[in-house]
């Protein structure tokens, strides 16, 4: 290659990379629907090193088994709990599945589940019988047995940290504006992020984090290790904390005392120095229930790369914002992005990750699974 043909090739290669970033920056990221017919799914999980499977919770008690190489839904679950649960309350049911690093070479997962009998909150191992197939999985011990006085605030989301504890979300046992004050009793395991050492026998869980009321969805972002959690508001305010690698200041998120950054219930004083305040908040103006996401790690989607997902199950209303020094940067709404219109993006009931970090989101009413992908294309070949 001569001089000039090189200065030529440069120039062409620099103009690409230019077009190719700054058509990136115009292009939206979109969801694309790769299952239907769920019925009612509120959760979604991926079981470390297996690329090739996603795991969808449904509420009536199934797990269902997706092959991400062909989209299609396995017929027989990979777990069926219809007779050990209860369902007659829309936040009962079968509400949480996590896998542990180790789960390959134990045959161990576990689940989150409010129990037929008394309707409390159970968290139960489950062993898979010998493969990774549908049908295969069967419950092995019962880990934690939380009595529920109401019906509704179960919580119901569990997820490993990256301490390799199994985290659970526990909500403040139900009827309205915590009456039983579970949330702010360390005697109470209602109203608490609690961690659990799955790896000792009879270990009990400890309260992480106190002050929370129905923490639904939370996540790990995988980069950071920070604590993202949505706590589902009661009369104002929907709220999201986001917790560092180490606890935050006071390890307690505020609620019955506190609503998002406001006293509670209105008109009454407390001392907000006490609790530890979340990064963002919305009003019932807005929406009426937040559904917790997760932040977006996957490469191949760089216009949310590092965004925190989290959607308003009633208005549709679906946002990212990126969590900095304690605040948030970049706040916008994406419903109209992903999915094409708020309407289209209501009742969201959980986000996830695959193995290969590829982020998924469900829509419970409508039974539907989506795949978020980048609107980005690359240059043409030459």
């Amino acid at each position: 290659m001569n001089g000039t043909c090189g200065v030529v090739w440069v120039g062409q290669a620099a103009l690409w990379c230019c077009l190719f970033f700054c058509f990136a920056e115009l292009q939206a990221a979109t969801a694309v629907k790769i299952a239907e017919g769920l019925d009612e799914p509120v959760g979604i999980a991926s079981a470390p090193g297996d690329s090739t499977r996603l795991f969808i919770v449904e509420r009536k008690g199934k797990i269902r088994v997706l092959d991400l190489n062909t989209h299609r839904l396995m017929e027989e679950p990979l777990l069926d709990l219809g007779n050990e649960i209860e369902t007659g309350f829309g936040e009962q049911g079968l509400l949480g599945l996590a896998f542990p690093e180790d789960w390959q070479e134990t045959k161990r997962y576990f689940v989150n589940y409010t129990r037929k009998e008394d309707g409390a909150t159970v968290v139960a191992r489950c062993l898979l019988r010998k493969e990774l197939r549908a049908g295969s999985g069967a419950l092995d011990e019962l880990l934690l047995i939380v009595p529920q006085p109401y019906v509704n605030h179960n919580g119901g989301g569990i997820q490993f940290g990256p301490d390799g504890y199994l985290y659970i979300g526990m909500g403040d046992g139900g009827s309205a504006g915590d009456p039983r004050n579970n949330a702010q009793n360390p005697e109470s395991h209602l109203g608490k992020m609690l961690r659990l050492d799955v790896n000792t026998q009879d270990a009990e869980p400890e309260q992480f984090l106190l002050g929370v009321r129905n923490p639904w969805r939370f996540d790990f972002d995988p980069e950071t290790n920070d604590l993202f959690i949505a706590d589902v508001g009661q009369d104002s305010y929907e709220e999201v904390h986001v917790i560092p690698g180490r606890r935050p200041r006071n390890n307690n998120l505020g609620w019955n005392k506190m609503e998002g950054t406001h006293c509670f219930p209105p008109g009454r004083s407390c001392d907000q120095d006490l609790y530890d305040r979340p990064v963002w908040e919305y009003s019932h103006r807005e929406g009426c229930s937040i559904t917790g996401g997760v932040v977006v790690r996957d490469k191949s989607v760089p216009e949310l790369f590092g965004c925190y997902l989290c959607a308003d199950y009633c208005s549709g209303r679906l946002w990212c914002f990126r969590s900095v020094g304690g605040g948030i940067a970049g706040l916008r709404e994406i419903s109209g992005e992903l999915l094409g219109s708020r309407k289209a993006a209501e009742n969201i009931s959980s986000f996830g990750r695959d193995a290969r970090g590829r982020v998924y989101v469900c829509r419970h009413l409508a039974g539907e699974l989506f795949r978020i992908e980048s609107g980005v294309y690359g240059p043409p070949e030459r």
